[in-house]
């Protein structure tokens, strides 16, 4: 609502605005006409009785609290991280300051816990019936309405996938760690070439051994991955069998950090690309808490059903900082300091089925609807582990292959988990809070369990890397406050405190670079973070 205080939906300036000049704007009179008035219900909050108010007829409205949980529309839970229920936004409503690539906070119409308090979801799914001030420049817009599907206006758009059912990976057996055969799950397999990724968390290891700006290309993880753990796990005729292979290090999605230059390797970790492919059994989304992640060392999980932290190859939010995977199987893409000791190690490779006699297949581990993980020997019942709390059995026959067939990974096209991952619960004071990820500085050691973010990140309707028009407009936010902003090194003016800065890049030409360069603009917060992205000019 544009002023503070008590609000209903049917009060609310956001419901005008939808139903005036969204409804007028988006879309066409034809289009208009296969929009159905709808009769809605604006129950009471029932955990906190605040009033919804009374019922409205609308052409284009908000989603209540009741069907963000209603399982006939494929959702979960209140309390559940509902990957089906996380919004992404438009370039549209990027250029307003929200993260395309991420996900974000989006709006609910019931109330929250006071009159001024609106429900909303949070941007790892989660139902919030407690809600923030309506108040708020925070929450997106996710419109919903009914359709006449007889109107030529609607066409149809195919399925979305929303959420991962089952997962299961082929899982085979090569080389020798810690006295134990090493497990490995199939992620891919293409023509000779199969796609590998340890089991599980085969030790602790720095992404690099002192404190620097490095990028995977130049890091000591890597050099101990193909040299002493290459050597020390593998016989000459399995490593015979492992490829060396061209890895792309792309830049951090989300703040722009420079990933270096693509690597030859032998072995190497999964990238910030490879941990939301649905090919590999991975959910869509950075933020998304999901068991298929989830993965452990000898000591299993938890008491509370966590994993360990475990590195991806690709940077975090500043160049002495490395993303990883979390605990609880969310994506830390802001990452950890390199020198950080915590951190698990998860080795990928790709190898040559060719190569048969050095490989064992040992059966399957699926991840299934309730998240529970089941371990499969070939010709033997499953054995669900759902604790973790011992390692698979690699026991297994040595006389059969994996298939040459892509392994199984059971995306549901239109199926969501309908079983609550075991004490997902318990994990509501240790996984990330309600905002999307904003931290700006990587976790040091002592911060292990600490996912909440510290700071908030800086907006831009600029994407980095790109090239713009000249007549531009630039918008910058930062609801800590900006401090500076410099364009290659000039700067910008600005009053020192202000939350928004908007300019036409034209302003600036005598600062800009010539036509096919990159330029650099550079934002620091009045928490001191610095933040830059770069872009060309047409």
């Amino acid at each position: 609502n544009e002023k503070s205080g008590a609000v209903t939906w049917e009060t609310c300036t956001l419901r005008s605005w939808l139903n005036g000049e969204f409804y007028d704007t988006a879309f066409t009179s034809e289009e208009q006409g296969a929009i159905l008035t709808q009769h809605l219900s604006n129950p009471n909050n029932e955990k906190y009785g605040t009033a919804g108010g009374n019922d409205t007829e609308d052409k284009v409205y908000l989603a209540s609290l009741q069907d963000a949980v209603n399982a006939e529309y494929g959702f979960q839970l209140e309390g559940s991280y509902d990957q089906a229920r996380i919004g992404t936004a438009t370039e549209y409503a990027g250029g307003q300051g929200f993260y395309v690539i991420g996900a974000e906070i989006l709006w609910l119409r019931s109330p929250g816990c006071m009159e001024d308090f609106a429900s909303y979801v949070d941007s790892y799914g989660r139902v919030s019936s407690d809600g923030r001030n309506g108040f708020e420049e925070y929450g997106g817009v996710r419109p919903a309405l009914h359709i006449d599907l007889s109107s030529p206006s609607v066409q149809a758009a195919g399925k979305m996938e929303t959420s991962l059912k089952s997962v299961s990976w082929d899982i085979v057996e090569l080389g020798t760690y810690g006295g134990s055969p090493a497990v490995w799950r199939v992620l891919e397999v293409s023509g000779d070439t199969a796609f590998l990724l340890s089991d599980r968390i085969l030790g602790k290891k720095e992404y690099n051994e002192e404190r620097t700006d490095i990028a995977w290309k130049d890091s000591t993880l890597r050099a101990w991955l193909n040299g002493e753990f290459l050597n020390d796990t593998f016989t000459e005729a399995e490593k015979a069998g492992i490829l060396s292979w061209t890895y792309e290090n792309a830049d951090n999605a989300w703040y722009g950090t420079e990933g270096g230059e693509d690597t030859q390797d032998k072995v190497t970790l999964l990238s910030m690309n490879d941990i939301v492919k649905c090919d590999y059994g991975f959910p869509s989304y950075y933020g998304c808490v999901h068991r298929t992640r989830i993965a452990c060392g000898e000591e299993g999980l938890g008491v509370e059903g966590v994993g360990s932290t475990w590195w991806l190859r690709s940077p975090g939010c500043g160049t002495d900082s490395a993303s990883g995977v979390s605990g609880t199987g969310n994506v830390i893409i802001s990452g950890y300091y390199v020198d950080t000791a915590y951190g698990g190690v998860r080795p990928a490779l790709h190898f040559s089925i060719s190569s048969l006699s050095s490989l064992t297949y040992a059966g399957t581990v699926t991840v299934s609807e309730d998240g529970t993980v089941t371990y499969q020997k070939p010709g033997e019942g499953a054995t669900a582990e759902e604790s973790h709390t011992e390692a698979p059995t690699t026991e297994a026959p040595k006389t059969e292959a994996p298939t040459t067939e892509t392994p199984n990974t059971e995306a549901a096209k239109t199926e969501v988990w309908t079983t609550e991952i075991p004490n997902m619960e318990a994990l509501t004071t240790e996984t990330p809070n309600t905002e999307a990820p904003k931290t700006e500085t990587p976790a040091t050691e002592a911060q292990e369990s600490a996912q909440s973010p510290k700071n908030n990140p800086t907006k831009f309707n600029l994407a980095n890397k790109k090239t713009c028009q000249l007549s531009k407009k630039v918008t910058i936010q930062d609801v800590d406050g900006l401090k500076s902003v410099k364009l290659n090194g000039k700067s910008v003016a600005l009053k020192k405190g202000n939350k928004k800065l908007t300019f036409k890049l034209s302003k600036y030409k005598k600062y800009l670079k010539k036509k096919g360069k990159w330029n650099k603009l550079v934002i620091i917060d009045l928490k001191g973070k610095k933040t830059s992205i770069q872009f060309k000019i047409k």
